[in-house]
């Protein structure tokens, strides 16, 4: 029995299968990115980053991204390149695996709205995939 359901509805794979974990929501799409961390909000659990182009998904931007575990940007300073999984799904984005690559380059910071990248879907606040603002 290598594949099984987490109690999150991820598929995962056990550890001594020889195989990586795929640890995405069935409802979510992941995408690998690269970028640059502008700034850190770890008391609203968000991190503004500056990224490249994310096929499928989006043109490169700065954007106010959530974090859902802040632990994993320790370490990291504004000016950081760093990578990081971005995971989609119809009413949700946020951003784990993030790490530190080499080098560092100058930010200088930019406010970033609440909400970017986001399309409202109702009044009562449900958000949308995020979609090229371009």
């Amino acid at each position: 029995m290598p594949w099984r359901r987490s109690r999150l509805g991820a598929i995962t794979i056990p550890p001594d299968s020889g195989q990586p974990a795929l640890d995405v929501p069935t409802n979510a799409t992941a995408y690998q990115v690269k970028g640059v961390l502008q700034e850190i909000r770890a008391d609203d659990g968000k991190a503004v980053i500056k990224h490249e182009e994310i096929p499928g998904c989006m043109e490169a931007m700065t954007m106010q991204l959530d974090v859902r575990n802040t632990n994993e940007l320790a370490g990291l300073q504004p000016g950081n390149q760093m990578t990081f999984r971005l995971l989609v799904t119809n009413t949700d984005a946020w951003i784990d695996h993030v790490e530190k690559t080499d080098g560092s380059v100058e930010t200088t910071p930019v406010p970033a709205p609440a909400v970017v990248g986001f399309t409202e879907l109702d009044p009562g606040g449900a958000r949308g995939a995020p979609h090229s603002t371009g």
